[in-house]
């Protein structure tokens, strides 16, 4: 059994009491020793093949706690989660560690922040005010002259001279005595009118 209690201890938050077996524990303090092991030097052995005891005896009988904690801790942690029936939104923080030995394996406390809780009150009923929309003759026209202008094609027209409104394509060309002279251009005028709005 993980989970040791569950308290509410703020706003969308919980803390956990969390105990990892001396069983558990242990196998994750080997894990790291069978892990680790190869790279540790200690004076009078070759690398890697210092007894176990005298490395502790050296380093401290915790020098593998950290390492061993972080291995298992996920798994507790999910089961504690389970057990207790939150919804955790983010990772566990404020960690406060009670104990930690070979012998009696971890008790520690964290928080966690979980999904709020909204109660509902009644909102059968509630009236909100509906904003009345006006709109003036001018304004609408605007924007009827606005879609026109988007959705407008130009035509070709030929059969009438230009007129206000219309777009006019020129092309011209310079003469002297009838001899067309570089740097002179064509001059040709078409007229087309927009199929929108516009007319002519």
């Amino acid at each position: 059994m993980s989970l040791t209690s569950n308290e509410k201890t703020g706003t969308n938050e919980v803390t956990l009491g969390i105990h990892i077996d001396a069983e558990v524990f242990n196998a994750a303090c080997d894990k790291q020793w069978n892990k680790q092991k190869k790279s540790i030097s200690v004076p009078g052995f070759r690398k890697g093949h210092a007894p176990r005891q005298l490395v502790e005896k050296i380093y401290g009988e915790g020098v593998f706690y950290n390492d061993a904690l972080e291995d298992c801790f996920p798994d507790v942690y999910d089961a504690a989660l389970k057990e207790s029936g939150i919804d955790a939104v983010d990772s566990p923080r404020d960690f406060d560690i009670g104990e930690i030995s070979k012998e009696n394996g971890v008790d520690l406390t964290c928080k966690v922040t979980v999904k709020p809780v909204i109660e509902l009150e009644s909102y059968k009923g509630i009236e909100a005010p509906k904003a009345k929309v006006e709109l003036t003759d001018e304004e609408v026209d605007k924007e009827i002259r606005r879609r026109l202008e988007d959705d407008a094609r130009i035509v070709d027209v030929d059969d009438r001279p230009v007129a206000d409104g219309d777009t006019v394509r020129i092309d011209y060309q310079g003469l002297k005595d009838g001899v067309a002279f570089d740097g002179g251009f064509h001059f040709e005028a078409v007229h087309a009118r927009d199929d929108g709005e516009r007319g002519g």
